[in-house]
């Protein structure tokens, strides 16, 4: 069963944002959001990502250590 089973099919994005040799993925998203001139938030709600997530430091997520805001997600 699929993450987007049960709504609508997501868009792609308009334009492909390559990660750049040793950046790390904040850097990247930053970039993301930028190139497309809308936020994170906007961002993660085109993508079905929880919106309260474009607050958080996600790579510290990925490593254990929770960002203070981000700790109850």
């Amino acid at each position: 069963m699929g993450a987007a089973q049960g709504r609508a099919e997501i868009e792609p994005l308009a334009f492909r944002v390559r990660p750049l040799a040793g950046e790390c993925f904040e850097s990247w998203l930053h970039r993301l959001a930028a190139r497309h001139e809308t936020t994170r938030k906007a961002l993660f709600s085109h993508l079905g990502i929880e919106t309260a997530l474009a607050t958080c430091d996600l790579a510290s997520l990925a490593d254990g250590t929770a960002d203070v805001g981000c700790q109850s997600l």
